[in-house]
């Protein structure tokens, strides 16, 4: 595993690799990262991973609200002393309760065309970096999915990829 620094590469590469989606579905990814947000150690292309695979669900979940209801806010924070976390955020349609205990488990899916892995394997590749991936819905509509992983100290901090 190598030193990332979450707010240049991960959610840049990402943000930029679904751009044209992004355009195509008519939807605006605004996206706020908080300053001097630390490193943390961890696989990019996992990581990277994991956040396209949440914001094309995202984009997914917005197909059928009206177009200027369709943003997505991406948040990178620290979240306490030793982790960062980032939240995809969507307007769309949020989760049923009996959907938020099963969107995890492999091969259950919410889409038509869906295999129901993705969520599932984000999850493992979060766990097996140390952090937590979890949903909830917003207060209004949509829904929120988090994922935090472990920061690193000034002493631990190598390269940033």
């Amino acid at each position: 595993m190598r030193v990332l620094l979450i707010r240049l590469r991960l959610i840049g590469d990402v943000v930029l690799l679904a751009h044209g989606d992004a355009i195509l579905r008519n939807i605006r990814v605004l996206h706020e990262i908080a300053p001097r947000l630390p490193h943390v150690l961890g696989d990019r292309v996992q990581l990277q991973q994991v956040l396209l695979n949440l914001l094309l669900n995202a984009f997914d979940a917005m197909r059928g609200c009206p177009p200027e209801q369709r943003e997505i806010h991406l948040r990178a924070n620290r979240d306490g002393g030793r982790m960062v976390e980032i939240r995809v955020c969507d307007h769309g349609t949020g989760l049923t309760l009996d959907k938020m205990d099963k969107i995890f488990q492999p091969f259950f899916t919410t889409k038509q065309d869906g295999l129901g892995v993705g969520l599932s394997i984000s999850r493992s590749i979060i766990e097996a970096h140390g952090g937590r991936l979890w949903a909830e819905n917003n207060l209004g509509a949509g829904a929120t999915f988090c994922f935090t992983v472990p920061a690193q100290g000034a002493a631990e901090m190598g390269e940033a990829v």
